[in-house]
């Protein structure tokens, strides 16, 4: 599979390479008529205010960069753990074999997908309810405390079950 993949990147890489441009007059199937055609339309290229270090210190210092940061390493932390070492942890401390390995520890992800969904709509309501930051802020907080208590509670659970239902609701949530 990772073979596979990889030459199906390498491939996407050249297509990408051949098709896209960031100016359509760079492209090789557009003529000189069509590139006029676009400039023509088109007002004087400005300089791009998302360039150099001034853009990076107001990203850096925006009060929201930061805890969007951590939030994604938790996020990341849990996905990692999930198609890493779930399988050797559900194996080797719950006793978990053969394809009741595999649909358990495939388990947590597609919760995953449903708590994104999910998340998006209850998000979305939490916002036109209570405001856009308290909506967004709050969904964000209930997931995320859900999820640190699921998780915490996974580590004591006593049946292979148990485990992969605590764990599956901490990524869900």
């Amino acid at each position: 599979v990772f073979v596979v993949f990889g030459l199906l990147g390498i491939i996407w890489v050249f297509a990408w390479h051949r098709i896209f441009r960031d100016e359509p007059s760079e492209h090789p199937d557009v003529n000189e008529a069509e590139a006029a055609l676009i400039a023509a339309g088109r007002e004087p290229a400005q300089p791009s205010a998302h360039e150099g270090w001034p853009y990076w210190r107001r990203l850096l210092g925006h009060r929201n960069t930061w805890p969007l940061c951590f939030a994604y390493v938790a996020n990341s932390f849990a996905f990692y753990f999930c198609i890493t070492w779930l399988p050797t942890y559900l194996h080797e401390q719950h006793g978990i074999a053969g394809s009741s390995l595999g649909l358990l520890s495939g388990l947590p992800l597609l919760v995953a997908v449903l708590g994104d969904l999910g998340g998006g709509a209850l998000t979305d309501w939490a916002v036109a309810r209570f405001g856009l930051r308290a909506g967004r802020v709050g969904v964000c907080c209930l997931g995320y405390g859900a999820a640190g208590l699921t998780m915490l509670a996974a580590t004591s659970a006593t049946t292979p079950l148990a485990a992969v239902g605590l764990i599956s609701l901490a990524v869900g949530a």
